[in-house]
């Protein structure tokens, strides 16, 4: 026979069980987004890097050195100063783009910490 205590208990219990149920699927996804953002961090550390160390091998070249850009499957003479010049532009966008995701990432982990410490609560009750 239930009661309308028992009766409440169960309604508290189910929105209980509800909110712990929204509060795990947004960690999963603030787990994901932050998997995605580091995995993309690291795409671009490693894009700058090749860019350093090209333009620093191209800054190395004695002038009137041929160089080659790569334009499809063809490769067309470039002055080495243009050549620099676009890798400088790649290094900034690049620096641009870290700094971006730096800041999501640091977004995501607040967020992350925030829905923890709500389940942690939750499960306290």
């Amino acid at each position: 026979l239930l009661t309308p205590f028992c009766m409440m208990a169960d309604a508290h219990e189910k929105e209980l069980v509800q909110q712990l149920n929204e509060l795990q699927t947004r960690v999963r996804d603030n787990q994901r987004q932050q998997i995605t953002v580091v995995t993309q961090i690291n795409m671009l550390e490693k894009e700058k890097r090749m860019a350093q160390l090209s333009k620093r091998e191209l800054e190395d070249l004695p002038t009137g050195v041929n160089c080659y850009k790569s334009v499809g499957k063809a490769f067309m003479m470039t002055p080495t100063r243009d050549l620099v010049k676009d890798l400088q532009g790649k290094i900034s966008n690049c620096d641009a783009d870290l700094h971006h995701f730096q800041n999501s990432r640091l977004y995501i982990e607040r967020q992350l910490k925030e829905a923890e410490t709500q389940v942690k609560e939750l499960l306290a009750k």
